[in-house]
């Protein structure tokens, strides 16, 4: 069993509780950049933090926006919009 699905429910979609969890996001998408070919689950993992690690940010207050950005400042624009 992928350690991965722990985060998923019993209908294989990320666990809501995640959503406003900024700190497991980061958590589990820095494990994406270990990521290989043929790892399906980190590319789903990395395209779910991505999603809402940006929307966070965007509609976070600022003490939030300031701990999260420097996470995502490597990413680049393209990822922040």
């Amino acid at each position: 069993m992928c350690i991965f699905n722990r985060y998923k429910d019993e209908k294989e979609m990320f666990k809501k509780s995640l959503l406003n969890d900024a700190w497991r996001l980061l958590g589990l998408h820095e494990a994406t950049h270990l990521r290989v070919r043929g790892e399906d689950i980190l590319d789903e993992v990395l395209a779910f933090t991505t999603t809402h690690l940006k929307s966070l940010v965007e509609h976070s207050e600022y003490p939030l926006s300031a701990q999260v950005m420097p996470y995502t400042a490597p990413l680049g624009e393209a990822w922040r919009g």
